[in-house]
């Protein structure tokens, strides 16, 4: 892990196209969770964040009717029957390759009963610290599991329990990288001290909506400390956002700086039980959404380019006009490479934009759109330097790529 970026084993920077299967893990038989693995694998999905244990969704019970703990509730004595289920799914996550971004104990939405807020703090640092020991020693081989600390909350009076858990698994495993999930609209370091950043959290994120991810990703790039970001949770596809609203969250965030994004994927109009993230009855009928079958051509168009090099273009010294703004589902995002030789950026909507060639390196520059829902590209004619209006060929929202002509680049994607 580098300031702004995270690393594979080889050091080769690791783009995110995530997913959010918050209960995989106690929600599904083993033979439906590795048909959900296998499919978001073949989609071109590569991490996931799921919770180890579930309190009201799909939980505490597992569909094999095995509660995490022996006595409901108490974090020092885990049940090993819950955790023989866990461990298949997490190995056969592995096996697959995603990146597991894992809650050990999710504490829900303001410290009610979606999570396990009462009995965390209930607990107390000391329990659950061995509770934090328990799992370690349990997944000290998985080096691509990352904690996930909070869960829709601030810190709030559980600081002291998340501290005590995270300096446990630190003892066992002190390369291991944290994160937290605090609030909406508050960013993963938002109200933890200087000493939490410096001792354990390592990796920030944005929590935000479609109408907010393009400025909150900004502001959270801009942030001091600074720290490696992604893009963990927004508006979901069918809750809040339609498939435009999925892909722009994850070029949005990029653009801005981060290493990737998780999706969402919710109900669907009278089906409250339709949603990924909670796997309800139907919740198959989602597995070929819209916006998860397009974010494929998401990750290709990225790694196509020199996507970890990438800088936000926040002065507006590349893309001089275009924006209606970032606080808005209508942004549009720009991002240079660290050579200047290639431009990127997003706008959801058929617009002409202003681009300074002149602040680029080169003489002469391809340019290409890229219709973001299709991953089909376009080749625009070349421009010289100086000021360029450019505008998509047809209505939806299109990704702009201008490559130094010498480069000789082939299509995005």
């Amino acid at each position: 892990m580098s300031s702004r970026r995270l690393v594979d084993q080889d050091n080769i920077p690791f783009l995110i196209n995530g997913d959010t299967p918050w209960s995989l893990i106690s929600g599904l038989t083993r033979e439906d969770a590795q048909f959900y693995l296998n499919t978001r694998k073949t989609q071109g999905f590569n991490a996931l964040i799921i919770n180890i244990i579930e309190h009201e969704f799909n939980g505490p019970n597992n569909r094999y009717g095995a509660n995490p703990f022996l006595s409901p509730g108490d974090f020092s004595k885990p049940n090993e029957a819950y955790w023989t289920h866990a461990d298949f799914v997490i190995e056969q996550a592995t096996q697959a390759g995603f990146l597991l971004v894992l809650t050990p104990s999710y504490l829900g939405y303001g410290g009610g009963s979606q999570g396990w807020y009462a009995e965390v703090t209930s607990a107390g640092p000391t329990v659950m610290g061995g509770y934090a020991r328990f799992l370690e020693n349990r997944y000290k081989n998985y080096q691509n599991i990352i904690w996930l600390m909070g869960g829709d909350v601030g810190p709030m009076d559980a600081l002291d329990e998340i501290r005590a858990m995270a300096s446990e698994i630190q003892k066992i495993s002190p390369w291991r990288i944290f994160s937290a999930h605090n609030q909406r609209y508050e960013s993963a370091v938002t109200k933890y001290q200087p000493q939490d950043v410096t001792n354990w959290l390592k990796l920030n994120n944005t929590y935000s909506s479609v109408d907010r991810t393009a400025q909150d990703s900004i502001n959270d790039f801009l942030r001091t400390p600074t720290l490696p970001l992604y893009f963990m949770e927004g508006s979901y596809e069918y809750e809040g956002a339609d498939d435009k609203g999925a892909r722009s969250q994850a070029y949005w965030s990029v653009l801005a700086g981060s290493v990737g994004h998780f999706l969402g994927v919710g109900p669907f109009g009278s089906d409250s039980s339709g949603g990924i993230w909670g796997f309800g009855g139907t919740w198959k009928s989602r597995m070929n959404s819209p916006g998860a079958v397009s974010l494929l051509h998401f990750k290709k168009l990225f790694l196509s380019r020199d996507w970890a090099s990438l800088t936000p273009d926040t002065n507006s010294t590349y893309l001089k006009s275009g924006n209606p703004g970032w606080s808005t589902s209508d942004a549009v995002v720009a991002a240079v490479t660290a050579s200047k030789q290639t431009l990127i950026a997003y706008t959801p909507a058929q617009r002409a934009l202003t681009i300074d060639t002149g602040a680029l390196v080169g003489t002469q520059f391809k340019v290409w759109w890229v219709l973001a829902k299709t991953g089909q590209a376009q080749a625009g004619a070349n421009i010289g330097r100086g000021t360029q209006v450019l505008t998509p060929p047809a209505s939806g929202d299109w990704v702009l790529v201008i490559d130094d002509l010498a480069l000789s680049l082939p299509a995005p994607g």
